[in-house]
């Protein structure tokens, strides 16, 4: 069932209409404030667009290093698992 969040970045409040449970969300949140406030401190220049475009890139890549992370657990263990059913 979607439910209706608020959430602050930067100091303006967003209404997000979410399936996902309220604490990953405010998490979610508090994250992506946390790293636009440090970035808008080092570059006071740049517009919130560009902090924001800056933030969705560092976090899409921390995601790609954790899914490569993931697959190459996966491939590990499909091996280990191969090695005991083949291990009388």
């Amino acid at each position: 069932m979607q439910k209706n969040l608020k959430v602050s970045i930067l100091g303006k409040d967003y209404a997000i209409a979410t399936d996902e449970g309220e604490n990953s969300v405010q998490q979610a949140a508090e994250l992506v404030d946390a790293l636009m406030s440090q970035y808008a401190q080092r570059f006071p220049r740049a517009g919130e667009g560009k902090i924001a475009v800056v933030v969705a890139l560092e976090l899409a890549s921390k995601l790609a290093q954790k899914d490569n992370d993931l697959a190459a657990l996966q491939k590990r263990v499909a091996a280990l698992n191969t090695i005991i059913d083949t291990t009388p």
